[in-house]
């Protein structure tokens, strides 16, 4: 069965109330709410940007290629889109390059463009899934390597040398100079007693000796 991503990350109530909101700063404000960013954050506000750019988006294609306005539903989906390729593409253990990447994404754009239940939905029209294409092309894919290097972790090796069988060398003696004498401990007493021996010695018997 297709994932949901319909509804998923941004709720019909969530945007309708973003579609309430005309100011970029009120825009960003109510999609750092649907996203849980933060705004202080730097690293963060590069996704709030994606975000806001992905929203206006469709505004664009209609102003330019007169493409009729998303409804709320491929709104939810197309931003759900892009919030799991770049959680994909950029966790914490994640491997992946430019084309696989892409072929994720036309993977999981196609099963929101043809109604074939369960394994894909109709979300998207075919003009519409080559808009997106052309626009997530020459906007996250031309900076895919620049997402890559912000967000993706680095970690530093540290090698510690050690000999074979690990067999350490030795520490060097300390100096004389740095000495301090050592006070030998008495022992502690310990009381001895002597038990005489107040039995006879035993009586022994030789045997005759023939003469």
């Amino acid at each position: 069965m297709t994932e949901a991503i319909v509804w998923k990350h941004a709720s019909e109530r969530e945007l309708a109330h973003l579609a309430a909101r005309h100011s970029v700063d009120d825009c960003k404000s109510a999609l750092a709410e649907i996203f849980d960013l933060d705004l202080a954050d730097e690293k963060q506000s590069f996704l709030l940007d994606f975000h806001l750019h992905n929203y206006s988006y469709p505004l664009l294609l209609h102003a330019c290629h007169g493409v009729r306005h998303f409804q709320l539903s491929q709104t939810s989906a197309f931003l759900g889109i892009c919030q799991t390729l770049m959680k994909r593409d950029f966790a914490r253990d994640s491997t992946t390059d430019l084309k696989s990447s892409f072929d994720f994404f036309q993977a999981l754009l196609l099963t929101h463009s043809v109604n074939r239940s369960p394994k894909s939905v109709g979300i998207f029209s075919r003009d519409e899934v080559a808009a997106i294409v052309d626009y997530v092309t020459n906007t996250y894919y031309r900076h895919f390597q620049l997402y890559k290097c912000i967000y993706t972790p680095y970690y530093h090796v540290h090698l510690v040398q050690r000999e074979i069988n690990d067999i350490q060398t030795p520490k060097a003696p300390r100096l004389l100079s740095q000495g301090f004498l050592h006070t030998a401990k008495p022992l502690p007493h310990v009381e001895t007693h002597v038990i005489a021996d107040t039995q006879p010695p035993a009586e022994t018997s030789e045997p005759p000796t023939g003469e």
